[in-house]
């Protein structure tokens, strides 16, 4: 009796142990969110409410945006943390290809003002190229590091929720899923909208936005953790309305959508009836609008909420969740200490130049805001597509490879610019200017430049800019520039005379580069000019006159737009001493100030500028005479109606800044402008001080500042201009 009840115990026992797991097991839950730009910030509200009702995730598969929030929650960062760092992003800078235009090198900032198309043209192997993409991604690049800490893990099972992105090989059209490697590379790949962003290469394939293969990986996430229960987050967008399809753009994201769409319906159908589909309400948010994160965020948790009884049903208990949380935030550390930096080869770029831009030294931690910062200064030069990196093992070592991918479309460039202009004093003109670029011309990073323009202004210019060692602030840059100009002059307000002026000068600069402040430079001059007067005025005969002197140029530049400045300030000084000992005619002196501020807030703008011009008392030609009058120089007045040898100028502008979606912003301003000029030797009536107010709308376009204004002077002086490009 006493073996049989013995023996029955023992079964019950062994019975209880092994049915323990079983009645204990929760159902596996896999997360799939899927891709649709800007909608698919509406993951992170998902999200937010899934961890409310406490329901665990086992794993994350998505593509494009889903694939950014997936990978971010995967490696272990916090939700409430993810809201924060997407709602606190600049997302418009993020997907501007240029640094913020103050802390670019500032030979870049120079060829602003000329070359105003906001496009470039890539020489290589003799062939005129244009770039992969619409929009360089090397600041979101850096964004996604900072977010995922640089994580790369062997496999992505074991990050803190194991995770899949997808991706599209854009050669064969097929699905390439990242299982392990760089996960910031990763997420990146998935979201690389082809035309938009540059592809990315892994080994021997181009990938692109996943969203063309699989926008709801669906069949991944039961394949990754075999899950009892697949939640799917569905953002796309709906197909247009005919409406919408009046443009060869919409027709064109039509036929992109539709393909995405057909896609997404055949992942949808596999859907099984213990899943649940979660569609949040986005209305006419488009994929273009992460500055909307704001809004977008809570439509998602708003949709979440629809299905919550179905959630609760999988909602873990309160002890049990937190537990489950904490392990998964533990999973994420600092980056910590790198014990090795390499960099790797590039084509034309000297190493040396990248090295000594980096100070991030090994056996140091790493300073991950400092060190992007550095990267994107190197972006900034305009040599390079990426200047990416990656930490990896090698044993108990850490390893910090640097990345430098140089332009594929190559480091020469060809630039453009247009000024068309027309006033109501029947002066309109035509100036058309291209340059051609060569970077890396030698080891030690010089630059050879050589620009032709047609129209009022008929010349040519070519450059050498040869830094003195590589990476060196101080360089050497001789000049050549022959160039012929269009010029009214005016006496006692009406056009008295039109000449040529033909100048003809060689110099020879001792330079430093101010980093992205600006630069200085002095040196010798010499050359010749000649003034041909086709309507005369008896004081002002043609004439030809040896040049030859030094000059000291000094330029700042850290305003944010050169053509709307809205924050910032810019200075440029100039001096120059004719000198009949090194060929000059005549003797005389020459020294020109400019200072102009910008500071706004929200849709408004105040500017300033206050610039003067002295001849120290020297006696200046008629070409190096001051110039004044013209929109924004004393816009109730034609275009340099004053000259002299001395002069001063202030101009205070206010402007009101309305977004449009044609062109970066419209602005409507208005102006009070005062000027004085000296022409006692010119003798042309214009000696005096002037007043000016000023209207115009200002827009600005991917051919330059487009400007239509009026000016009224005193004594009933008025004025209507139209520009485009530089004026």
């Amino acid at each position: 009796m006493n073996t049989c009840f013995r023996w029955a115990t023992t079964c019950l026992t062994l019975a209880a142990i092994c049915l323990a797991p079983l009645a204990s097991a929760r159902p596996q839950v896999g997360l799939v969110l899927g891709g649709g730009g800007a909608r698919g910030l509406a993951h992170v509200g998902v999200i937010k409410m899934l961890e409310h009702y406490r329901v665990p995730i086992d794993c994350i598969t998505g593509t494009s945006a889903g694939a950014l929030i997936g990978g971010m929650y995967a490696s272990g960062m916090s939700i409430e943390e993810i809201e924060k760092r997407m709602k606190e992003a600049d997302w418009d800078d993020l997907f501007d290809s240029r640094l913020k235009r103050q802390d670019e090198d500032f030979r870049r900032k120079r060829e602003d003002r000329t070359y105003m198309l906001k496009f470039e043209l890539g020489v290589k192997d003799g062939e005129v190229r244009l770039p992969r993409g619409a929009v360089n991604t090397e600041k979101i690049e850096l964004f996604i590091r900072e977010l995922t800490q640089s994580v790369g893990p062997e496999s992505f099972d074991k990050l803190a929720v194991p995770y899949r992105a997808i991706a599209t090989d854009l050669e064969t059209g097929n699905l390439y899923e990242f299982s392990k490697g760089d996960l910031a590379l990763a997420m990146r790949a998935s979201m690389s909208v082809p035309g938009a962003f540059e592809p990315v290469q892994i080994g021997d394939k181009l990938l692109v936005d996943g969203g063309l293969a699989r926008n709801l990986p669906v069949e991944n996430a039961r394949a990754l953790c075999k899950p009892d229960t697949v939640i799917v987050v569905n953002v796309g967008s709906p197909p247009l309305k005919r409406d919408d399809l009046s443009s060869i753009i919409g027709v064109m994201q039509q036929m992109v959508d539709l393909g995405i769409n057909k896609n997404v319906r055949e992942q949808l159908a596999t859907l099984k009836s213990n899943d649940i589909l979660i569609q949040p309400l986005l209305g006419d948010i488009t994929a273009a609008d992460f500055p909307r994160v704001a809004e977008i965020i809570p439509k998602g948790e708003q949709a979440a909420e629809l299905v919550k009884d179905r959630l609760l049903a999988l909602s873990l208990p309160e002890k049990e969740f937190t537990q489950h949380i904490a392990s998964r935030l533990a999973y994420r550390e600092p980056i910590g200490i790198v014990d090795e930096i390499r960099i790797a080869a590039t084509e034309r770029v000297n190493i040396e130049s990248i090295a000594a831009k980096v100070n991030q030294m090994p056996g140091e931690p790493i300073d991950q805001k400092r060190f992007h910062k550095e990267l994107l200064n190197l972006f900034g030069s305009g040599d390079f597509d990426s200047v990416d990196y990656q930490i990896t093992r090698e044993k108990s070592r850490r390893v910090l490879n640097i990345q430098p991918v140089e332009k594929a479309e190559g480091l020469d460039i060809l630039r453009f610019g247009l000024g068309l202009s027309a006033t109501s004093h029947d002066v309109s003109s035509f100036t058309m200017v291209t340059a051609y670029r060569r970077r890396w011309a030698n080891a030690l990073g010089a630059e050879w430049k050589t620009e032709a323009s047609i129209g009022k202004r008929l010349g040519i210019s070519t450059e050498w800019y040869q830094p003195l060692r590589v990476g060196s602030r101080w360089f050497i840059s001789p000049e050549f520039k022959a160039e012929r100009r269009l010029t009214k002059v005016y006496q006692n307000g009406d056009a008295g005379a039109e000449f040529s002026e033909r100048d003809t000068i060689a110099r020879v600069d001792l330079g430093m580069n101010l980093d992205d402040y600006g630069e200085i430079r002095i040196g010798p001059y010499f050359g010749r000019t000649k003034a041909i007067v086709s309507i005369g005025i008896p004081d002002l005969p043609s004439f030809s006159q040896r040049l030859g002197g030094v000059h000291v140029d000094l330029t700042l530049d850290k305003v944010d737009n050169p053509s709307f400045p809205n924050h910032g300030w810019q200075a440029h000084g100039e001096y120059r001493r004719s000198v009949p000992a090194m060929g000059a005619d005549e003797r005389y002196e020459r020294l020109e100030s400019r200072w102009e501020g910008a500071t706004s807030w929200k849709q408004h703008v105040l500017q300033a500028v206050v610039k003067g011009g002295t001849s120290l008392g020297s006696t200046l030609p008629g070409t190096e005479a001051f110039t004044m009058g013209g929109f924004g120089h004393l816009s109730g007045y034609a275009p340099d109606e004053f000259r002299g040898e001395r002069m001063s100028y202030g101009r205070l502008t206010y402007l009101y800044r309305i977004p449009v979606k044609f062109a970066k912003s419209l602005y409507i301003g208005a102006s009070a402008e005062a000027g004085r000029m000296d022409d006692r030797a010119f003798n042309l009536g214009t000696h005096g001080t002037k007043t000016s107010l000023g209207l115009h709308v200002g827009l600005d376009t991917l051919l330059g500042p487009l400007y239509l204004g009026v000016g009224r002077g005193e004594t009933g002086r008025n004025a209507v201009y139209l520009f485009l490009g530089a004026y």
